[in-house]
C-alpha cells in the first residue's frame, strides 16, 4: 500500500512539471568586463536567470538603444556575449546597468549575387 502512495505522488509530480517552449525573458543585469578588442564581454546573468547557449538579446540603457548579441558561453551566473550590431558604442563599457531583452535569431537575406544560386 506505501508503495503504490508513494508511485502516485511520484506520478503526479512527473506530470505537473510544464513542457514546451521556453518563455521570452527580460532582464536588468551590467557588463562586468570587456574584451580588448570590443568582441565579447561577460555579462552578470546566466542560466539561473533563463539564459541558453545561442540566445539572441538587444541590450540597452533607459535611454538609448546600445546593442544587439549572441549569447556564446553560459554558466550559474554570468554569460559570455558577443554583439554583431552595434547601435552606441558608449554602452560597450563596464559597470553600467543595462536592460536585456530576448530577440529572435536573425534572418539569413542573401544578396542579389547569390540569390540565383538558390
Amino acid at each position: 500500500m506505501r508503495l503504490f502512495i508513494l508511485l502516485f505522488f511520484i506520478s503526479t509530480t512527473l506530470s505537473g512539471q510544464e513542457v514546451g517552449p521556453r518563455k521570452p525573458w527580460q532582464m536588468i543585469g551590467s557588463v562586468l568586463n570587456i574584451a580588448q578588442e570590443k568582441d565579447v564581454l561577460l555579462f552578470n546573468k546566466g542560466f539561473e536567470d533563463g539564459l541558453a547557449e545561442g540566445d539572441h538579446a538587444w541590450f540597452w540603457s533607459h535611454n538609448s538603444k546600445g546593442f544587439r548579441a549572441v549569447c556564446l558561453k553560459v554558466s550559474e551566473s554570468r554569460s559570455l556575449w558577443q554583439p554583431y550590431r552595434v547601435e552606441d558604442e558608449s554602452l560597450l563599457k563596464t559597470d553600467i546597468a543595462l536592460l536585456a531583452r530576448q530577440a529572435t535569431s536573425p534572418i539569413f537575406v542573401p544578396s542579389p549575387e547569390d540569390s540565383d544560386r538558390l
